[in-house]
């Protein structure tokens, strides 16, 4: 999963939860055992953090500049937004770094504007600047339910703002890519060496085209049907 980096907060907060239990009940005190502690919503606010910190040190704001902060983008009507807040909680207390909502529909519409010279990506007009995207949303192709969540996302790509992800690495996260990237000779442009590419294919699965036409298809859905423990089917 390259798309999004979350339920961060939740988990932590989850990890004091069986510590608790486990202490309370099942006398993991008494014998000395302890859960370890779970540090990953100040890990993901720190690295947020020093996100920012690279965009302020590659991108000097003038006097006049408007204030810089990270934009989350969610989901409209988000129903995980406790995890989200807790992150936006921990980014400004421990960092000092606002973090603002927006959805895609929101930066292809009035909301956000993008300079067309310095790329950078300013809401509320002219309000504040986006030093950091953080998706947390348009995971998949139905997430874009019209040519405005296309543009958007075009916009945030475009923009000079950190991406978390970009689109190339979320898009490396799909089955169909890493299928592509599996094909032979396609690693060892990115391989240091033949030897280094060898290395990486050796944890390589192996990853096979269902799509009518598509080479082997046909050999690969009777093999799945005659031995199906062998294989995983994909929805990407």
């Amino acid at each position: 999963n390259t798309i999004a980096s979350s339920f961060d907060c939740l988990s932590t907060v989850l990890s004091g939860l069986h510590a608790y239990v486990a202490g309370r009940y099942a006398g993991a005190a008494d014998d000395g055992w302890l859960l370890p502690e779970n540090g990953a919503r100040d890990g993901l606010a720190a690295g947020l953090a020093v996100a920012h910190r690279e965009y302020e040190r590659q991108f000097p704001a003038a006097d006049d500049a408007p204030p810089r902060r990270v934009a989350i983008v969610v989901q409209p009507g988000e129903r995980n937004q406790m995890d989200q807040r807790m992150l936006e909680h921990a980014l400004q207390d421990a960092h000092g770094v606002a973090m603002s909502r927006v959805t895609l529909l929101d930066v292809a519409g009035a909301r956000a504007a993008l300079d067309e010279h310095s790329r950078a990506l300013a809401f509320d007009g002219g309000a504040w600047e986006a030093s950091v995207i953080y998706f947390r949303a348009g995971y998949s192709p139905a997430e874009y339910h019209s040519e405005a969540e296309w543009t958007a996302r075009a916009a945030l790509e475009n923009s000079r703002a950190i991406k978390c992800p970009t689109v190339a690495y979320q898009l490396a996260g799909t089955k169909k890519v890493q299928q592509a990237l599996a094909a032979p000779g396609v690693v060892e442009r990115f391989a240091s060496s033949s030897k280094v590419a060898d290395e990486l294919r050796t944890v390589f699965a192996g990853l096979y085209a269902l799509e009518p036409g598509a080479d082997g298809a046909d050999e690969m859905v009777k093999a799945a049907i005659s031995n199906p423990a062998r294989f995983v089917l994909k929805p990407q």
